[in-house]
């Protein structure tokens, strides 16, 4: 079973995914831990997202940024784009669609405006705080994406 095969069951909502996520060692998946519970939360699956919350470790982990990456967001930052998801839009036209931007789960739970992953997070410890590639926390995503309804979770 490849790490690819896990997040394709998840995307189908599968009930084997569950069954394979408990089965892999918290070892072994921590290096995919942001990716399969970013992918529950784009598609809310909850018993995933209820499973992987219970793993303080995975909270706050987000995937490490190539400096040349850096440089690229530095560069949009000047250039004035202040909207989420023109940047994105940006950075994925120079990129190519499978850039992560560095996003916690809670960070990405704001970003598919999932409010369920977003409450769960929060109560488990995820820290707010945190920002991504782009400089935005939870709450700049938050109101960029879907307004007021969740950015009035972190006030």
């Amino acid at each position: 079973m490849t790490i690819h095969k896990l997040e394709q069951l998840i995307a189908e909502l599968s009930p084997e995914a569950l069954t394979l996520l408990s089965h892999y060692s918290h070892q072994g998946l921590m290096e995919f831990a942001p990716q399969l519970l970013n992918k529950a939360i784009a598609v809310d699956y909850r018993e995933v997202i209820d499973y992987c919350v219970q793993e303080k470790s995975w909270l706050n982990f987000a995937p490490a940024i190539d400096p040349a990456i850096k440089k690229l967001v530095k560069r949009i930052q000047d250039n004035g784009h202040a909207d989420t998801e023109k940047w994105e839009a940006e950075l994925k036209s120079a990129l190519g669609p499978d850039i992560h931007f560095a996003r916690t789960p809670l960070l990405q739970a704001c970003r598919f405006k999932n409010l369920y992953a977003l409450e769960k997070l929060l109560a488990a410890g995820a820290k707010p705080q945190i920002k991504d590639l782009l400089g935005k926390t939870c709450l700049e995503i938050c109101f960029d994406v879907a307004g007021a309804e969740f950015s009035e979770k972190f006030l």
